[in-house]
C-alpha cells in the first residue's frame, strides 16, 4: 500500500509547527487557515487526508472479493441513495421524464439481476 498522500498533510502540517516563522509569516499575508483555530481543530484538519485515506483503503481489497456482476450492481446504491434524499427530503423536482428513465434504468437491472439467478440456478441443477 502507498501511504505517501495521507500521510503527506500530516507531515505538512508537522513541518508548519515546527517552524515557528512560518505562521507568523502565513497569518501575516491572510493565508493562514489555522491562524484562529484551536489545536484540537489543527490536528482534525491535519488527520482529514488519513481518515479519509481508511475508507478508500479498505474498498479495494473488498471490491476485489466479490464478483464483476455483483459489484457492478453495488454501485447503483450510491447514486440511488443520492437521488431518494434529494427528492424526499429537499424536495427537489422529480418530473415524468425522470420517473420514466429511473425506472427504465432499475427495471434494466432487475432483469439483468434475475437472469443471473436465473442461470445460476440452471447451472446447479
Amino acid at each position: 500500500m502507498n501511504f505517501t498522500m495521507p500521510l503527506c498533510q500530516t507531515a505538512a502540517g508537522f513541518a508548519r509547527h515546527t517552524d515557528p516563522d512560518a505562521r507568523k509569516r502565513e497569518a501575516s499575508r491572510g493565508t493562514d487557515a489555522f491562524a484562529n483555530a484551536s489545536l484540537s481543530t489543527e490536528a482534525l484538519l491535519m488527520l482529514a487526508g488519513l481518515i479519509a485515506a481508511i475508507p478508500l483503503l479498505l474498498f479495494a481489497p473488498g471490491a476485489r472479493r466479490i464478483p464483476p456482476s455483483m459489484f457492478g450492481l453495488i454501485q447503483y446504491a450510491a447514486p440511488t441513495l443520492q437521488f431518494l434524499i434529494g427528492v424526499v427530503i429537499h424536495r427537489e423536482p422529480f418530473g415524468q421524464v425522470q420517473l420514466i428513465g429511473f425506472g427504465a434504468i432499475w427495471i434494466a437491472l432487475a432483469v439483468y439481476a434475475l437472469d443471473r439467478l436465473w442461470r445460476a440456478k440452471v447451472r446447479r441443477a
